[in-house]
């Protein structure tokens, strides 16, 4: 891939400099991605572009996953396959084959589930089988293996967010122990609420201390394997920012794991993110400076939104910051200003040995300085370090 690098005379640039580069860098991107589909690729985006594009499509697909998808039993599966397209119709995504299929299956499914939901099951397996694996050991380890074969780094991660009770936290962290036990796995991601139930802002350092209990036997097990498999931590909503943040750091802390290279997400929506990344990396810096190993911050441009907005009208407080929509892209270009321009300030350590920065999307900026120049084409999966400042 090219170069591209976007530069200014006087160090750091802001992100009004860098929108127009990052737009015509991306333009590339695509342009090159659409060069080498096929026509099954073509037709599988066309389909998600559907899906994304219409409020009802996008109903009607979590709702078949929750309630079709999920149950074993095919007689409760029939029945909620039957009653979702009776109250909300077929989904305009779909094929006309696959609407008839759909609608045909719909009235029959009732009456013969056994026949009916295998085949509604296989073909939804068709549609999302290239987005979504199956947990099953032989089918993960098979897909596994063939993404290695095409040169990708594999990430992990057990679907489903936040969970109601403790015994659902119990089979999340015990499923979350068993992959990284797999010889095939050796990238995890872990949802501190998927693996603790009933989080209580008002116990903050009780949760904390309860989180910590909660990953120190992952992050043990992790140490253990060979090779050693990372960890890396994620988050669903606004409100868990500060307590990973916190967990994270608290826990790397400990003795036993300064030797640990671990990871954690930042949602680079939330402005709060900024101020998140200078944290870790000053924290990064000590770490390192004490013998402690370094750490990889994963940016990701999304966050939920729609929680975040929705659980503070349930509880009378206020909604998180976000940047407006129209923003939210230079936003994001802000926190990779903040990672990829060396840390120069009078006070300041720079922390860039000690971090590894991965994303699936971004956009760089560096100083005018050749000393500081480096190649910005960043690869999906591949880990790229930002460089030194110059001496």
């Amino acid at each position: 891939m090219s170069e591209h690098v976007v530069s200014t005379e006087s160090g750091p640039c802001g992100a009004d400099d860098v929108v127009d580069a990052a737009v015509a860098l991306v333009a590339t991107w695509v342009e090159r991605a659409a060069a080498g589909e096929s026509r099954a690729d073509r037709a599988q985006s066309g389909r998600l572009r559907d899906v994304m594009a219409d409020p009802g499509s996008v109903e009607f697909t979590m709702a078949f996953v929750d309630r079709v998808a999920r149950p074993d039993d095919h007689a409760v599966a029939a029945q909620q396959l039957s009653g979702l397209v009776e109250r909300a119709g077929l989904p305009a995504f779909l094929s006309p084959i696959d609407r008839a299929l759909l609608g045909v299956g719909a009235k029959l499914a009732p009456k013969l589930p056994k026949i009916v939901m295998p085949l509604a099951q296989r073909r939804m397996r068709q549609m999302v089988g290239h987005l979504v694996a199956d947990a099953d050991r032989d089918a993960l380890a098979k897909h596994l293996r063939k993404g290695r074969e095409e040169g990708f780094a594999l990430n992990v991660n057990l679907l489903g967010e936040a969970v109601l009770g403790h015994a659902e936290a119990q089979r999340r962290f015990d499923a979350t122990m068993a992959m990284i036990g797999e010889p095939s796995i050796d990238y995890v991601s872990v949802k501190l609420s998927s693996i603790a139930a009933q989080l209580e802002p008002w116990a903050y350092d009780a949760d904390c201390e309860r989180l910590r209990n909660r990953l120190r036997p992952l992050f043990a097990a992790a140490m253990a394997t060979a090779p050693v498999t990372f960890i890396n931590l994620d988050m669903e909503e606004y409100r868990d920012l500060a307590l990973t943040l916190d967990v994270f750091t608290s826990l790397l802390d400990e003795p036993a794991f300064q030797s640990y290279t671990a990871g954690i997400v930042l949602q680079a929506y939330l402005p709060d993110s900024y101020g998140a990344l200078q944290r870790l990396s000053a924290w990064s810096a000590a770490r390192v400076a004490n013998g402690g190993a370094e750490i990889k911050v994963r940016l990701v441009k999304g966050a939920n939104l729609a929680m975040g907005a929705l659980m503070p009208q349930c509880m009378a407080g206020s909604r998180p910051r976000s940047a407006p929509r129209p923003t939210r892209t230079p936003t994001t270009s802000v926190v990779w200003t903040g990672c990829c321009a060396p840390n120069t300030s009078p006070g300041c350590v720079s922390a860039w040995p000690a971090i590894t920065f991965s994303t699936l999307r971004g956009l760089t900026c560096f100083p005018a300085d050749e000393a500081s120049r480096a190649e910005s084409s960043l690869r999906c999966c591949k880990e790229w370090r930002p460089p030194r400042a110059a001496s």
